[in-house]
This record gives C-alpha cells, structure tokens and sequence, in this order.
C-alpha cells in the first residue's frame, strides 16, 4: 500500500520493505505517508484559481493565501525566494481581519488562464481606506531571481482601491498584495470583468445618491418648515440630515479620501459628524418631548445628562487618537440609544400617543438595521460596503420618521389652532351680539333716566321747600344706584376669555390720563375727593401699546379705588418701573376701606367667573388686563397713613428713549409757585411736576402759613409769581384770594392767583375779580393743564395785565346758537331748557337729516346730536356735516355725541366719525356747561 502522493523509493526500497515483518511494514508505510504528505501540503497551499471567461465576478477573499510580517522589513524579492513561498498560509475564515499591531500583511492569489485569448479583469480591495497598498504581479516559471511588476491603482471618478489585471493566455499569475499602515479592519478582495465592476459601481452609486437624495429632501424641506412654522426642531432634523450626507460624502469617498461608516478614523471630522448626529436626537427627544409631559419623572433630566456627555465628549475626540475616539463613539451610540428609547417606552405607556407609538417604531427599526449590520459585519457576512450601505439606510428611515412626526404634530397644532380660532371667532360674533344687545338695553334704560335726572336739574333751579328737596335728591341717588348697576352689568359682560389680541398704537400718556381722570371728574366733585395725576417726568416721549386696554385698565382701577375711597384723595401715579424701556409702574392708593379678600383673591386668578361679585369681577379683569401686557400685580398698604394702594407693572413698547422736554417752558424758569392746599400729596406731585420747568415751588396747608411765606420771600427779593388756592380753603379759597390782593395790591411785584375747584362749583364773574382771581382751573389738574396755565398767566404779566381785569379760559360772552338733534320728546325738552339756562339759543332737529339741513342753511356755535335717531343716525350726520364744512372750507363747528350707550368700544367709531366729545347720558347741568367752555370758550355769566 503506497501513498498517491509519496514518491517512489526504487527497487533497494522495496527488497527492505519485503523482508520486513507484515506489520513492522505496515507501520513504516503509514508513518512515512505521513511524513510525505505534510510536507507537501506545507507548501501547496490553495490551489490556483481557474479564470473562466463566462463568470464576470468572483470573491476571492478565501482563495489566497496570507503572510504575517511583523518586522514589516520585508520586500517583495525576499518573498519571491523559495523559502519564503513555504511560509504563506492559506485564507480562512477571519483571516482577512487585519489586526492594527501587524507591520505589513502580504497575500498571495494564484490564477490560471486555461483559454487561449488574454483575460481582462479588474482587482478590487474593500474598503478603499485600507492603507498603503503595493500591488505586484510574478509570471509562474520564470527564475526567482526576476523582480515582480508592480500594478499601479488606475483613477476613478471616486477613490477606490481597484487594479487593472492582462492576464495571457494560458499563463499562471501570481499576484502579491502589500498592506501597510492600516488599522484593525476587514478586508475582502473581489475579481470583475470590465462590464461586472461598471455595472455594480454604478448600482452602488445609484443607491448611494437615492439615500442621499431623500435626505437632501427632507432636509430642504425641515429648512423652509422652519423659517414657516418657526418650529426648532425642524432646524434640528435640517442639522441632522447635513451631517449624515456629509458623513456619507466623506466615508464614501466623493469628498476627500474615503473614510469609511465605522472607526477608527485617522481624522477627527468623521467622529465630531456622529457626535453631532446623536446629539441631534437626544435634542430632537427632548424637544417633541418623547417622555410625557404631566408625569415627567428623571427622564428629562437623563436626557439632559447625555446631551451633557456628548457635549463633554466633542473636545475630548478631538485631543484623543483615533482608537480611543472609536471607544468612546463605541458607548455613546448604545447609551443614546438606549435613554431615547426607554424614555420613549415610558412616554407611552403613560400617554399612549400614536405619535409616540410611531417614534418607537421607527427607533425600533433603526436600531434592529444597525445591531443586523453590526453583527453581520463581525461575522464576515457583509463586507464594509455593505455595512455603510445599511447604515446610511438607518439614517434615512430616521430622518423621514422625525420628518413625519413634526409634520403630523405640525398639522395636529394647525388644526387645533384653527379650530380655536373658529371658536374664538363664534365667541366674539357671541359677545359682539351681548354687547350690542347690551347697548340696546342700556341704551333704552339709560334714554328715560336721563330725562328724570335733566328734570331734577331743572327743579334745583327753582324754588322749593325743604321737603321737596329731599325727594329730588333720593329720587336722584336712586337713579345714579341704577346707573351704577347698568355700569357693572356692562364691565362683566365686556371681558371674556377670548379678548386675547393687543393691538399696537402710538399712546401718548398725559393725553390717556387726562382722558381717563376726566370721566371721574363729576364723580370725583359729587363725592368731594381729591383726584390726583402724578406723572413722571422721566417717562419716554413715545410709547406703544394697546391704548384701549390701557384707558380700560386705568378706569377699572380707578373705579375700584372709588368704591373703597372715603375720603382726602385718589392718586394716580405712573413712572418707569426699572431701567428697562417702556417698563412702568402704575399705582392707584386711596385713603378708605381696605382690599377685601375676594378682590385679593381675584388678583392671583385672573378669570372672569359667573359667580364673581361686581367688585371681584373688576379686579379679574384688572388682574388679566396686567397680564396680557406683560406686567404684574400686587397690593399695598400703609396702616400709618390708611392709604391702600393698587400696584402695577407693564410693559409698553417704546419708539423713543429720549425723555420728553418740557415745550415753550422758558417763561417759567426761576419763577416761583406757592401751592395752597391741605392735601400734602397733591402739593408734592405740584411740586415734582414744575421742578423740571425751573420753578421753585412752596407749600401751605393753611391761610397762616402761605401768607408768611409770601412775606418772607418777598423780603429776600424772591417773590412768589403765582398762586395757586384750592377752593376748600377759608371760604371757598376767596377769603384768601383776597386778603393776597389787599396785603401785595402795593407792591412792585403783584402773583397770579389761580382758583383750583371742581368742576360743579362756579363763580360769578364779579366774585372772582372781587378777589383777584385771574384764572379757574378745574380738578383733576393734570400737568399739562397747569403748564398751559402757568404760560398763559406768564404772557399776560409780560403784556402788562390788568390785576383788577379778570380772565378765565373764556373766549367770549355773548350767547351761542347751538343745534342739538333730539328724536326723544322728553330729553330734547331737558336738553333745551339745559342750555337756555346757560343763556344759549337753541335749534331742535328730530333726526340726523333735518339737523344737516339746519346746519347747511345757518350757521351755529356748536351742535349736539343723539347718536340714535331714525331717518339719519347721529354719526352719519356727524360724517357729512364734517364733508359739507371741508368742501364749503368753513370753519371747524364743535359736535358732541350724544348716546345711552356707555360701552368703550363705541367710542372711537364716535371720534372717527367727526365727532370731538362723547357724551354719555344723562347728563348734568353743570357737566354740560365745563363742556361747552372747554370746547368753545363760552361761559355763562350769572346774573
């Protein structure tokens, strides 16, 4: 028995062996066949490998043969000696696992062309960042002695470790592969025909530019959704998807040299963009959020500690080599991973959203492709392109889950919106219709109390018995109780929930004080408290807000602090509240009753309620008013003075920082102003607003005391200019106007005494001149009232006025001709006997068109129209009036609405229709005459 492969030992050989023993022969036969054949098998090797022409690829990873060269000193004539041609080993599975500590790795691929044409194929190394790579090529037979040729890489529109292969017909190659520098990395070795390798070149191409043109698409898309919806996570997934196409660019090769999905890299770039890629999620899972809202639990704050440790980990891979960056990318990807999933898990089954049902789908999907492709990849399955293939895969399937998630919530959020517009819109098309049934009713209601209330005026007129007067007064606080219920039912009914929106206008302050201080004048005088605007001068010129919340604002406010107040003062003060532009502290205090607890209640829960009293109900609105401006809300109070104060901060827009310059003040500096008052506050806002003009401002509480301080001053050379006397003083403050005449009617320097009262107090002209009263301001006195009057006052002693000549804001004396438009009987006859009594000639009109037709033949001082009236309404009279004057170029005639209706809201369709006062019945004697005076210079001179 001889082995087939041993050779023969020749005829000496076979007599030995046969005078052998059977089995001592059969033992050596065995251990020498044994010899012989590992002998021969230590050198073989894998068998060549037969090129057929029909077969365009083959994968030739395992048809090699390897040699380890440690030293990496070896060259390719070394190993083109018979000694080491033994020491290369064939290919097994893992072999081509290159391992980083290894200098150089040789392999050796044997083929055979057994046809007689020449054979064209290309040699392809995966993946392209291998290393230094030396491809040689050795005909078989030819001596040792002759060195290999060496196989250039040949150019490709992308970088790829791909070698042209003429192989002659039959010849047998041998093909050596040098691998220096490399890192552990797997390596697989392909043959291709020409037409095999273009066409799956152009497959993976294909795929690749598909995978990136979605992302592309996507991310284009989350870039306009973004500056549309200014939602930031859609920036976020924009962000992700420019990482991953250019993490893909630059592993695939097509920027720069290829690099490759996995690590280790040789630079930082490559791991900074998958950093970058999960700190996008872990940004993207906090903002959706993915944990539930109600019920958070640690999961915010886990997510918050791994964006933290990507964060930390950014510099550190920079400063690090590139198998301890491949670590630490190595566990930051499974702890992304696995904080965004669970966090996920538990947002579900908390919430049970379907959009975070359908996050967990697609997490769950990337993560199965990824753990595959990881797996895979280790077990030798799919090669390196493979691996990148898939991975881009992941990224994709992530981006268009996080892509649907954002456009089905944004798309869930538009739909609510729009459904609570629609809701909004139906709620005020409801309260449109309350207020205007509102203003029917009030309208309606208001319409006959005024007549009572004018009639009552009249009838204080005449002469009555004690008796007679005390029915007219209840029959009055009776009338002013209804009216103040028709106020409260109106506050409650104009706020509501829906009145959300700030408009933004040009606010000029002074002015809204003025406007709002003006519609408690008459409350103010009927009550004898002092009402007080303390301004300050630091304020910006130009501020910008919603001016009808804000008049809104200052008049529930105020009528809060009326319903406590019980006597001395109501002040209004409003400064900055903090360096900021446009910030401002508003505080109402009055001297009374302290808050109650549901009104303090109502400030902390800025909601109307059904069940809410009057009071509470105002201070609700109050309180929701402070917050749509920004703003916010407290209580003060001052047990030592029994003032209560209502404070507020708001935020208002600003178009100037500059601080407003006092106009035209030139003539009042270095002037001095002694302040007659018993209210320590008022003369301390006096004297805050003439401080910035230049002036030096004194104060007394009593006759004593002011007429020692003008004494004084006059003896230093420094007399007083002006004085200012409220009516309270001494005998309605004539008492003291007179004793100044008497005491300076001799001096060189002479005051001007101005009278400060309310506005139901008035004086006959010959009361004022007796006591050398030049001017009659009216309270409250705003700053830009007293400003004006003091100029006015300073003109008129430059021009050499008279002391004994009296002037007021009077214009002229003789009697008006007013046109007033009246449908209701009863209040037209109030109104007329109204004004006749204040010695002015009247011309009725029952509607709109006959008072345009009186207007148009004659000529009046002022007109009065009901706002409703049939035929023609008081606005559209009111419009074409103002037409007839600017195509006649007549002068501009003063018009006054008159209207039931007491609703803000109506007011500014009264002003813009040419109107310059509104009006709200009913009306009282002495508040139509301030009116009048206030707007044509007339009054009435008693008798």
């Amino acid at each position: 028995m001889t082995s087939p492969i041993a050779p023969s030992l020749g005829n000496s050989g076979h007599l030995i062996m046969c005078r052998m023993p059977f089995a001592i022969r059969l033992d050596l036969r065995l251990l020498l066949s044994s010899l012989l054949l590992f002998l021969a098998t230590s050198h073989i090797g894998h068998a060549a490998v037969i090129l057929d022409p029909a077969v365009a690829r083959v994968d030739i990873s395992q048809s090699g043969e390897i040699y380890e060269d440690s030293s990496g000193q070896l060259s390719i004539d070394d190993l083109l000696q018979p000694t080491f041609q033994r020491s290369f080993r064939p290919l097994e599975n893992g072999d081509l696992m290159l391992d980083g500590s290894t200098q150089t790795y040789w392999l050796l691929f044997r083929f055979r062309n057994t046809h007689n044409e020449t054979l064209r194929r290309i040699l392809e190394l995966r993946p392209a960042h291998l290393g230094e790579v030396t491809v040689y090529a050795h005909r078989s037979g030819t001596p040792a002695e002759e060195r290999a040729t060496v196989f250039p890489p040949q150019d490709m529109l992308r970088p790829q470790r791909i070698y042209r292969l003429n192989l002659p017909a039959g010849s047998a190659t041998n093909i050596y592969v040098r691998i220096d520098k490399h890192a552990d990395i797997r390596v697989s070795v392909k043959l291709f025909s020409d037409i095999a390798f273009i066409s799956e070149s152009s497959q993976r191409d294909i795929g690749n530019f598909f995978l990136l043109g979605v992302l592309s698409t996507v991310s284009i898309y989350c870039l306009v959704a973004f500056l549309v919806y200014r939602e930031p996570l859609f920036a976020n997934l924009c962000i992700f998807g420019v990482l991953v196409m250019g993490s893909q660019l630059m592993a695939w090769g097509y920027l720069g040299q290829p690099r490759g999905m996995l690590p280790p890299w040789d630079s930082p770039v490559m791991i900074i963009s998958a950093i970058g890629i999960l700190l996008t999620e872990v940004i993207f899972a906090l903002g959706f959020p993915v944990y539930p809202k109600q019920r958070p639990g640690h999961w915010p704050n886990i997510l918050r500690g791994t964006l933290f440790l990507l964060v930390a980990a950014l510099p550190f891979s920079i400063i690090t080599d590139a198998h301890y960056s491949g670590i630490l990318l190595s566990i930051l990807v499974p702890l992304t991973a696995a904080s965004t999933l669970f966090a996920g898990l538990n947002g579900y089954f908390v919430s049970y959203s379907r959009l975070l049902l359908f996050y967990l789908l697609g997490k769950s999907l990337t993560l199965v492709i990824y753990l595959l492709a990881q797996l895979s990849y280790l077990l030798g399955v799919l090669d390196i392109y493979d691996m990148n293939a898939l991975l881009s895969l992941a990224a994709v399937i992530v981006a268009l889950a996080h892509a649907t998630l954002l456009i089905t919530r944004s798309r869930k959020r538009w739909r609510m919106q729009h459904e609570d517009a629609q809701r909004v819109a139906v709620v005020d098309e409801v309260n449109r219709a309350k207020s205007e049934v509102l203003a029917r009713i009030t309208h309606d209601i208001r319409t006959p109390i005024s007549a009572m209330l004018g009639v009552t005026e009249l009838l204080q007129e005449t002469q009555l018995t004690a008796s007679q007067e005390d029915y007219l007064r209840s029959l009055q606080r009776s009338s002013h109780e209804l009216l103040q219920l028709l106020e409260e039912a109106g506050q409650a009914a104009r706020f509501s929930d829906s009145d959300i929106d700030l408009n933004s206008q040009l606010i000029a302050l002074p002015e809204l004080v003025s406007d709002a201080l003006s519609s408690f004048r008459n409350m103010a005088a009927e009550r004898d408290l002092e009402l007080i605007s303390d301004l300050s001068n630091t304020l910006p010129m130009q501020l910008l807000g919603d001016l009808s919340r804000l008049r809104q604002l200052l008049i529930h406010s105020l009528n809060s602090a009326f319903e406590h107040a019980e006597g001395g003062f109501i002040l209004l003060k409003i400064g900055p509240a903090s360096p900021r532009p446009g910030h401002l502290q508003v505080e109402v205090s009055h001297r009374g009753s302290n808050f109650t607890g549901d009104e303090r209640q109502a400030l902390q829960r800025p909601k109307v309620e059904k069940k809410d009293s009057a009071m509470s109900t105002r201070f609700a609105i109050i309180a929701r008013l402070v917050s749509l401006m920004g703003g916010q809300i407290s209580l003060r109070n001052s047990a030592s003075r029994d003032v209560h104060t209502l404070c507020m901060t708001l935020q208002l827009g600003v178009i100037s920082n500059k601080q407003p310059s006092p106009e035209a003040t030139d003539l009042l500096n270095n002037k001095r102003l002694l302040v007659v008052d018993s209210n320590r506050t008022f003369c301390e806002v006096v004297n805050k607003q003439c401080s910035p003009w230049g002036m030096g401002v004194f104060s007394a509480t009593n006759e004593q005391a002011a007429l020692a301080i003008m004494r004084n001053q006059r003896l230093v050379n420094a007399p007083v200019d002006f004085v200012l006397i409220d009516h309270r003083q001494s005998d309605n403050g004539l008492l003291l106007a007179r004793r100044v005449k008497e005491e300076f009617a001799n001096a060189d320097h002479q005051p001007s005494v101005l009278l400060l009262a309310h506005a139901n107090i008035s004086y006959s002209r010959e009361e004022l001149q007796a006591a050398g009263v030049q001017r009659v301001l009216s309270k409250p006195l705003g700053n830009i009232a007293l400003r004006s009057a003091l100029l006015g006052e300073s003109r008129v002693a430059e021009r050499g006025h008279d002391i004994d000549q009296y002037s007021s804001d009077a214009l002229n004396y003789h009697s008006l001709r007013c046109l007033i438009a009246e449908d209701n009987p009863s209040n037209a006859l109030v109104l007329s006997r109204m004004l006749k009594s204040l010695g002015i000639t009247v011309q009725h009109a029952e509607n709109g068109q006959q008072a345009l037709n009186f207007f148009i033949r004659d000529h009046y001082d002022l007109v009065i129209l009901d706002v409703e009236m049939p035929v023609m309404d008081g606005i559209e009279a009111a419009r074409q009036i103002r037409q007839f004057e600017q195509e006649e170029e007549r002068e501009r005639t003063p018009i006054f609405g008159l209207t039931a209706n007491a609703l803000d809201e109506q007011r500014d369709s009264y002003l813009s229709a040419g109107m310059d006062l509104h009006l709200v019945k009913p009306i009282r004697l002495w508040e139509l005459a301030e009116s009048i005076q206030r707007w044509t210079g007339y009054q009435h001179q008693k008798d």
